[in-house]
């Protein structure tokens, strides 16, 4: 059931339509052995410049692992996706439920 089996995903959007880059791209931060689902990658999603002029993209897996993950990475309009640094969180998430 996809509640239960949710990683998500980054696309872009552009002039001539969306960009789906493939899961094949994302396979090297969230190996298939790890089992991850439920990461929710795209939870959270940015866009800056760097000083160079290039677009970069973070992009937020916060229940990878059960610590979290950032990504930072390129992705052109072909589709090709490229994975600049990866951060991973120190700390076992823990969730609180507000009243």
């Amino acid at each position: 059931v996809g509640a239960y089996d949710w990683n998500g995903a980054v696309l872009k959007e552009t002039r001539h339509g969306k960009v789906v880059p493939p899961k094949s791209s994302y396979l090297e931060e969230f190996p298939e052995e790890l089992k991850n689902h439920g990461a929710y990658l795209g939870y959270t999603v940015n866009s800056v410049v760097s000083a160079k002029g290039r677009q970069l993209y973070v992009a937020g897996a916060p229940r990878f692992n059960h610590t979290g993950k950032v990504i930072i990475f390129t992705l052109r309009n072909n589709g090709n996706l490229t994975i600049l640094h990866s951060l991973k969180g120190q700390q076992v998430r823990h969730s609180k439920r507000y009243k």
